[in-house]
């Protein structure tokens, strides 16, 4: 294993050196990059007994490609091919394509926002573990979003967002959905909009007839809500209506808000209250929030982390977890070819069913080269 980690990761900075950024015209350039990183990871499978200790090494050659002027329109498109080489265990080595595109025009009139990925997952996470084995997944996600201002107060926004899980071994229960959201707003001052919305919301899970509708009324603000605090809420009220069975009813929040403690230091804190689909197929309420940081110590470190606390209802029996954990990082940015980073992340799933809790610590070392 370490022969071939070693000989990829040679050819691969190689390649890289060999090909240094090229700038194709009309805005348009294209970046080869790889990444780097080693995970040391103390619950691999996230089992509540009999855990397995594990190092992953991670070696993720691709390609960044950017174009626009930076200011009415940018785009950009990255792919990379991440081979994963496990240190105990070789059955699990794989090879997963990341793919992301993300594009946005602004004439100060019209705003349009199109974002869309395709990711392939074989890590266990809260809701898709199996003991002794991983999950492998296609994660697949496509939204665009346009908001018109109508007249020196008023704008409105409306967009169409499709997500796809698909789970590749059998005894998994695909979710798709399909989400419309509208979104009308007015200046009650010079920087902070009110606003009414509505969203409408299609899913639908792979073989166990639990589809449903969903539809999210509300009200909201966005802007700055005080000289330091911007971002958006929405509050309001939420409706599950399953295609068969009783609807459920629940306060709906969507919250994004940043305060600059000062030019160097940001905190962020992202909070909802939803519905969801877990790996079974069972509808549950998801409410909580993750709190972040972020601090500029110089130009080159860079220190971030966060907590979060998540809970999970589970609708249709009597299971109830409770997520929460934290991340502390730390970057160093040697030049714009180059950066490292080390991360730790623990996290802890406390669930009332036998079985279902587990603690999990990661700690990740990671290098990043651009050219």
């Amino acid at each position: 294993m370490r022969s071939k980690l070693s000989l990829l990761t040679v050819s691969t900075v190689l390649a890289l050196v060999s090909h240094a950024a090229i700038d194709a015209g009309n805005g348009v350039k294209i970046v080869p990059n790889l990444i780097t990183s080693v995970d040391f990871n103390d619950n691999l499978f996230l089992t509540p007994v009999n855990q397995q200790n594990e190092t992953l090494y991670r070696v993720s050659p691709g390609i960044l490609i950017s174009s626009g002027d930076g200011a009415l329109n940018t785009t950009t498109f990255s792919y990379n091919e991440e081979f994963q080489f496990y240190s105990s265990d070789s059955d699990l080595d794989t090879a997963l394509a990341l793919v992301d595109l993300s594009s946005s025009y602004d004439d100060g009139k019209m705003k349009i926002d199109l974002n869309a990925f395709y990711h392939q997952a074989n890590q266990a996470q809260r809701d898709v573990r199996s003991i002794a084995s991983l999950v492998k997944r296609d994660l697949i996600h496509g939204g665009i979003a346009d908001e018109v201002k109508w007249t020196e107060k008023t704008s409105a926004r409306i967009g169409v967002a499709y997500d796809d899980t698909d789970y590749k071994p059998a005894g998994y229960a695909d979710w798709k959905w399909v989400e419309v959201p509208a979104q009308y707003f007015y200046a009650i001052q010079p920087k902070l909009d009110a606003s009414v919305g509505f969203r409408y919301k299609k899913n639908q899970v792979s073989g166990l007839g639990r589809d449903s509708d969903e539809y999210f009324y509300n009200v909201g603000l966005r802007g700055e809500l005080t000289p330091k605090l911007t971002g958006e809420v929405q509050v309001g009220y939420n409706q599950l209506k399953p295609d068969s069975g009783s609807s459920e009813d629940s306060l709906g929040l969507k919250a994004n808000l940043i305060f600059a403690v000062s030019q160097k230091t940001s905190l962020s804190l992202e909070a909802l209250d939803e519905f969801g689909y877990s790996s079974s197929g069972t509808p549950f309420k998801n409410v909580g929030a993750t709190a972040r940081f972020d601090t500029a110590f110089s130009p080159a470190f860079h220190l971030k982390g966060n907590v979060f606390w998540y809970n999970y209802d589970y609708l249709s029996t009597s299971r109830s977890d409770d997520y929460y954990g934290g991340q502390l990082s730390g970057t160093y940015t040697f030049n714009e070819h180059a950066e490292v980073s080390a991360t730790y992340t623990y996290s802890k799933n406390d669930s009332n069913l036998a079985g279902l809790s587990y603690d999990n610590n990661i700690v990740a070392l990671s290098a990043t080269l651009k050219y």
